[in-house]
């Protein structure tokens, strides 16, 4: 779900790329904590499977013209940037959300 709201952001305002970037990345550095890391910090892999895979992003997020477009914009207004990810330490749990409602805004 958490993947899920921030790419809804993106469907709803591609011309915030620079402000919701990081909600998008935070889901996918939750995934590397939860899939690769933990065991390295005595905790459990928690994660088996990719979550933000193409098939989702391609095959349920953006697949109509409409929502590949605002992908695109998105993506485009990022592009020439340079971000940075956090350090792979026991803290980089704290960008997973546990909030497992849908996204209501």
């Amino acid at each position: 779900m958490q993947g899920a709201r921030g790419w809804q952001k993106v469907l709803e305002d591609p011309t915030k790329a620079k402000n919701i970037y990081q909600i998008i990345d935070s889901a996918s550095w939750c995934e590397g904590y939860h899939k690769i890391y933990a065991e390295f910090f005595n905790e459990p892999l928690l994660i088996k499977e990719d979550i933000n895979t193409k098939y989702f992003r391609k095959q349920i997020i953006f697949n109509t013209q409409e929502r590949y477009n605002a992908y695109i914009q998105y993506d485009t207004l990022l592009s020439g940037d340079t971000y940075s990810t956090p350090a792979v330490d026991k803290n980089m749990s704290q960008y997973c959300d546990p909030n497992t409602t849908k996204y209501e805004e």
